[in-house]
């Protein structure tokens, strides 16, 4: 059930098995539709998971772990971009929110189009 969605780590970037979705949500108003957040992109399915539309858009990085919907309306959605930094310490690599500005997305139409949110965020965030 993976037929459109991205895996850039491997030879082929779409393939059957072996990715690694970070969320996956569904609004309980529409159980046919599922929005999920990967290392490679946001996705949505409006056929239950039997294929998937990238809706990464003008995202400043396709990574992340956060995704949200709103429980009032299905078609808006928030994700909060990230970056990944390989690091020598034990556990792998860092996680930065891109740009080093918390912003967290949102798209009123289903990930069509996204816009930063910061009111009430930190404007810089150190490294």
């Amino acid at each position: 059930m993976n037929q459109g969605v991205r895996a850039d780590f491997f030879p082929d970037p779409f393939p059957k098995f072996g990715h690694c979705p970070h969320k996956l949500l569904s609004p309980k108003s529409r159980p046919d539709v599922f929005y999920q957040q990967n290392h490679c992109g946001v996705f949505r399915s409006d056929s239950a998971g039997e294929s998937w539309t990238d809706i990464t858009g003008d995202l400043p990085s396709r990574f992340g772990f956060v995704l949200g919907i709103n429980s009032q309306d299905p078609d808006t959605i928030y994700v909060l971009p990230e970056d990944e930094a390989l690091g020598d310490q034990v556990g792998g690599a860092k996680r930065y929110v891109t740009d080093a500005k918390m912003r967290v997305f949102s798209s009123r139409n289903a990930g069509r189009d996204w816009e930063p949110m910061t009111k009430g965020l930190p404007r810089n965030t150190p490294i």
